[in-house]
């Protein structure tokens, strides 16, 4: 029976260490999920226009700087994530894609 409990203990703590719960991380895997899900149809979306792969090129670009963000917010508070936080993982790549709209159209002038 003791080793029964032990064996439960153990499992349970491999598989969610006391300081990544499960029900925390769970909002986050969601909305990175929706926010890659978002970001592969404005790709394929980008890729049927006619101008040449510019738009496209653009918003493959703005993904880097964007996942490192959230890479940087996910390693730091991947338990408790803050409000600014989930703000900033919905409406980065947003922010990002359209700055490097203007500054494409700026440098073309």
């Amino acid at each position: 029976m003791i080793i029964q409990g032990c064996r439960n203990w153990v499992y349970e703590s491999a598989v969610y260490p006391p300081e990544i719960s499960a029900s925390g991380t769970k909002p986050l895997r969601k909305l990175l999920k929706m926010v890659a899900t978002l970001q592969g149809i404005a790709l394929v979306f980008a890729g049927t226009l006619l101008d040449g792969g510019e738009m496209t090129k653009l918003l493959a670009i703005a993904l880097l700087p964007y996942w490192l963000a959230v890479g940087l917010i996910v390693w730091r508070r991947s338990e408790k994530p803050t409000r600014s936080d989930r703000f900033l993982i919905k409406y980065l790549y947003l922010v990002i894609s359209i700055a490097g709209f203007f500054w494409q159209a700026h440098r073309e002038i």
